[in-house]
């Protein structure tokens, strides 16, 4: 990729279209130079933003509206177009790039600001247009590099040409792999580890199954070989990779044990069913003997129950007789109410007819009365609504000539007030015609006072941007200031924790070699009872043994098992304390390294302010910093408030000028209506006049209250007669519907008189004959009923019912319990409970054994189903990923002593063709002095993968050192030598990209005038071929160097930059 011309518009610093074509030097090396701040920077930004949609700069991020240029109008549109070509020869192609950033420019309508989108878009070499949402994946697949790629590898930037050469191996792996196809490498490691993987889990699920079953394992204490099994058990458990044999004796020592058990489940089995056949009997034997006491205690209970009942037999039947009295004495009591119901019915009648004879004449005297006055009401009526009639047309006659006189009357008066409302109209029209020609005077004075305002808001808005980056970087340097005191913290936690992990573990490991002494004693001393004199010694070999080693109670007491888990302790303690250790290693070494990154910002922001004039007198303090910081924030907010209120107020004079012209003759045309309107009031209000005298000569009545109340008065007399006739009428009525109901009831009660008497004498002759049967008088019965209610009867009834089965239920039971006992004796319960509880006892015992054997039978038998099939199976498995493993191991770099995986292998390779194009120009920069080699190979991997990391080789010195050793000056000379010895890498073409561009921005100044030298004599050398090469500096001995210069400057406009060719 090689850039052919740079068009900028309205972008950073350039406000102007400015245009840089790349094929205008005569030399492929040139110097992009101007003063600080003048914009040199923004052309590196510009050629990033065009390929990638961000600014170069990994410090300061801006991809938005950060980049619209403050020193172009708001209308105008942002972008930056680049054109470059890919490929060499014939298969070189042109591509043109263009793209806005996102940006806010003015409403078409209204005033405010609207924010627009990024928009991208790539003119491919046969002239269409690529895809816009594909775009940006094409460009990066045109220049074959990440942006974070292409700044390491094209664009050596201003304050990050180091980040390369310093960056660690897994950084410098990434953008090889991209540049050197190096990526299947990395893929043959990540199978490996899939296998590896799929094939760890196949070993898991073994090791857990195995280990499963061997925990089912339950060794009965009464087996013989009880010891040899357990010890089994417990090798399976612990081994982390299992062996045949010992799989093989645990199979043989479970098939052993599983016939023992079988045969003493058999037995067991037996034993259980003689104990369940006596303990039957005894459970028998004990529920018969409890029915047999229940049925002795249920006969005595009965027999008490017969001698209450024979207690109660005199008084049952005393109840019976009165029960039967009290229902005779009711029965005779509901006739004697039937008979007195009857005479009460007769005598109501007997009373209404004679009182209903009596109304009679005076009810026929009403009803001639009340006829003749419904006749004389009916004629008054008649009258007074003739005479009703007649006002009530009077009157609507005259209400209409009112209502037509009030109507003329408000015309009138309404057409009184369009007229003064005209005339005021008028008037008003004039006056706002000269109110608007003496606005629109005063409006142009202003208008012409508000002109520079443009200019001094986009000033400001250059000074606020700037305080906008001042106070990002201040809250960055804040943060990074912050988090060097936390790492501070954690690195003197982490000293302490490490500290507290020592003491630890010297203390276990002093405990342990003590205890494991005692246990080499104990062993001695084990040996030592073996002993016998004649037979040699298995230590030494001496058939004499005059002073053998005595055991003490504390030697005794120390065994393998309590010496291994000591042992495992101490290996806890010892690997905690070296993670602790390394964890130390890396907070100090990240706290260094945090503290040197806040003090380079501060410089840096220092120098910044130095630049631009914002330092003032020396802040001590980064608080004292951010005050001033604050105090010039607060100043330029309150200046740009003012000039955006006389922006405001210029853009409303300007509207209302545009506006003025359409006014005038709006108004004027208002002024000409308003004429018309008066003249026309004039005329309506004459008519009105006339209209209203007419009517007033008409009127009958002085007003309409006059009317309405002759026409009320008419009603009322017309309603009250109405009232007077509807009155007598509903009287009449009434007095006639009386006499109708008074003849009715005559003849009925006549009618029903003699049923009622004759109903009496029947039901007076039924209650004497009953009375008379039973033997009762009626003072007996009434005296009874008085005395008991009805209930009583009915209650004494279901008593001597109730009596009566108990009884016989009695009797009944009575005779079945002596059938049953018959001549049986009552048993001895407390014997029989004891024997049968001994027999449960027994049986139970016997059952739990059966259990607990049956189990432990059932449980030995899955076991060993279970793990004889698959010994081969593991024995295989196993073999297959112990070879992958150790494969994965070595290639991936995770071997204790070798971290270098196999595509950084790969890769030093590259590295060193590399390094020995960089350092033929290091050594040349250098005069001799340095040159760049790699990590050696046995210690590339020894704690981290260092394959790519540099080191420095001193001719002084004859010794290598770290490159972060170099100084400024040196620093930039590798860093360039290594930049360019890729470049050369590339252009060999090992790699697949053609990349015929390298910029480098600043770092000259570090140099001495030989290293500089040297340097451009090198970069000379370099662009003698198709790559281009750019210098940004203002250093002012590369101007006499270097002859083709870009000189960058910039005004009140903006940046402008422009060519001096040789």
């Amino acid at each position: 990729m090689k850039p052919l011309k740079l068009t900028m518009e309205a972008f950073g610093s350039y406000g102007c279209r400015t245009v840089i074509d790349f094929g205008k030097p005569d030399q492929n090396l040139f110097l992009i130079t101007g003063d600080t701040g003048a914009g040199k920077s923004t052309i590196f930004d510009a050629i990033v933003f065009a390929l990638y949609g961000e600014a170069s700069s990994n410090a300061s991020r801006k991809d938005g509206a950060e980049l619209q240029s403050q020193f172009a109008s708001p209308e105008t549109l942002p972008f930056v177009e680049l054109t470059f070509s890919e490929g060499r020869g014939r298969d070189r192609k042109v591509y043109i790039v263009r793209r806005t950033p996102r940006h806010k420019r003015p409403l078409k309508r209204g005033s405010g600001m609207k924010d627009v989108s990024e928009t991208v878009s790539l003119r491919m070499p046969d002239g269409s247009e690529y895809p816009p949402k594909e775009t940006d994946r094409k460009l990066e697949e045109l220049v074959g590099l990440t942006k974070a790629q292409f700044m390491q590898v094209a664009m050596i930037a201003q304050g990050e040409f180091m980040e390369f050469l310093r960056a660690r191996s897994d950084d410098k792996k990434a953008i090889f792999r991209k540049l050197f196809h190096t990526g299947q490498y990395q893929e043959i490691v990540e199978e490996l580890g899939r296998r590896r993987k799929a094939k760890e889990g196949e070993i898991q699920q073994i090791k857990a199954a195995c280990r499963l079953e061997a925990a089912r394992i339950e060794v009965p204490q009464d087996y013989g070989r009880a010891g040899e099994l357990s010890e089994q058990k417990e090798r399976i458990s612990q081994e982390e990779v299992f062996i045949k044999e010992d799989l093989e004796q645990l199979t043989t020592e479970l098939e052993m044990l599983r016939a023992w058990l079988k045969s003493q489940n058999q037995k067991m089995e037996e034993n259980v069913k003689m104990l369940g056949r006596f303990r039957d009997e005894k459970r028998d034997a004990l529920t018969q003997a409890r029915e047999l006491e229940e049925r002795f205690a249920q006969l005595e209970k009965a027999k008490k129950q017969m001698k209450q009942c024979e207690d109660q037999e005199k008084e049952i039947e005393q109840a019976h007789r009165l029960a039967v009295r009290i229902r005779e004495a009711y029965q005779i009591r509901e006739r004697y109410e039937r008979f007195s119901e009857e005479t009460q019915r007769a005598g109501r009648a007997r009373e209404q007819l004679e009182r209903e004879k009596k109304l009679l004449p005076c009810i026929e005297k009403n009803l001639t009365a009340a006829s003749a006055m419904e006749e004389e009401k009916k004629r008054l009526l008649d009258q007074e609504t003739e005479q009703f009639n007649r006002t009530s047309d009077r009157v609507d006659r005259a209400l209409n000539i009112l209502k037509e006189l009030r109507i003329a009357i408000k015309e009138m008066e309404q057409r009184e007030s369009l007229l003064v409302q005209a005339q005021s109209d008028f008037v008003q029209a004039e006056n706002q015609v000269k109110e608007l020609e003496c606005q629109e005077v005063q409006w142009r004075n202003q208008e012409r006072d508000l002109q520079s305002v443009g200019k001094e808001l986009v000033l400001w808005q250059s000074k606020e941007q700037e305080a906008s980056r001042f106070i990002r970087k201040t809250v960055s340097l804040r943060q990074m200031k912050k988090e060097a005191a936390v790492q501070e913290k954690t690195a003197m936690e982490a000293q302490r924790e490490y500290m507290q992990a020592r003491n630890e573990y010297q203390e276990g490991s002093a405990e342990y070699e003590a205890l494991r002494q005692r246990f080499l004693d104990g062993q001695a001393g084990l040996l030592a009872r073996e002993l016998k004199p004649g037979k040699p010694c298995p230590v030494c070999g001496s058939t004499s043994h005059p002073v053998p080693c005595r055991l003490s109670d504390e030697n005794i007491s120390v065994n393998r098992e309590k010496l291994e888990e000591m042992e495992k302790e101490t290996g806890v303690l010892r690997t905690r304390q070296e993670e602790l250790a390394a964890q130390t290693r890396s907070s100090l070494a990240l706290l260094e390294e945090k503290m040197k990154n806040l003090r380079q910002a501060g410089d840096d922001l220092k120098k910044e302010a130095e630049d631009l004039g914002w330092a003032g007198p020396p802040c001590r303090t980064l608080e004292e910093w951010e005050e001033r910081l604050k105090e010039r924030t607060i100043q330029l907010e309150t200046e740009g408030k003012k000039l955006k209120e006389k922006e405001k107020q210029f853009q409303r004079v300007s509207e209302a000028l545009s506006k003025a012209e359409e006014e005038k003759v709006r108004r004027r045309e208002k002024l000409e209506q308003a004429r018309k309107s008066l003249e026309e009031a004039k005329v309506r209000l004459d008519s009105s006049r006339i209209k209203a005298e007419t009517y007033e000569k008409e009127q009958e009545y002085p007003d309409e209250e006059s009317a309405m109340k002759v026409l009320s008065q008419a009603r009322d007399r017309k309603t009250e007669a109405e009232r007077g006739w509807n009155g007598a009428r509903e009287q009449s009525r009434l007095v006639r519907e009386r006499l109708s109901r008074t003849k009715a009831l005559i003849t009925r009660f006549e009618a029903e008189l003699p049923d009622l008497i004759q109903e009496e004498e029947k039901r007076r002759e039924d209650y004497r004959v009953f009375m008379k049967e039973k033997g009762w008088s009626q003072e007996q019965w009434q005296s009874l009923t008085s005395d008991h209610p009805k209930e009583d009867a009915e209650e004494l009834l279901e008593k001597v019912q109730s009596y009566k089965e108990r009884r016989a239920g009695v009797q009944a039971q009575i005779r079945s319990l002596t059938e049953t006992i018959g001549s049986r004796s009552m048993p001895d319960l407390k014997q029989l409970e004891e024997e049968n509880k001994n027999a449960e006892k027994h049986l139970e015992e016997a059952r739990q054994l059966f259990e607990k054997r049956r189990r432990e039978y059932e449980n030995i038998r899955l076991a060993h189903e279970t793990m004889v099939p698959g010994l081969e199976k593991r024995k295989k498995a196993v073999g297959e990923y112990e070879r992958l493993d150790r494969l994965y191991r070595i290639l991936s770099g995770n071997k204790t002593g070798s971290r270098m995986d196999l595509e950084t292998y790969v890769q030093r390779r590259y590295l060193e063709q590399i390094l020995d194009s960089a350092n033929r120009r290091f050594w040349e920069m250098s005069g001799g002095q340095f040159e760049l080699r790699m990590y050696q190979l046995e210690r590339a991997g020894e704690g981290k993968n260092r394959g790519l990391d540099l080191m420095v080789y001193s001719a002084l010195t004859g010794k290598e050192r770290e490159i972060r050793t170099l100084s400024g000056g040196e620093s930039f000379m590798a860093a360039l030598s290594l930049a360019l010895g890729m470049a050369d890498r590339i252009e060999a073409g090992s790699g697949a990209i053609n990349l015929d561009i390298l910029f480098i921005d600043e770092g000259f100044g570090s140099l001495d005038e030989h290293s500089r030298d040297q340097a451009v004599k090198v970069l000379q050398e370099m662009a003698g071929g198709s790559r281009l090469v750019g210098i940004i500096s203002h250093v002012t001995e590369l101007k006499q160097e270097i002859e083709d210069q870009l000189i960058v400057t910039r005004d009140e406009n903006g940046s402008q930059a422009k060519w001096k060719i040789s």
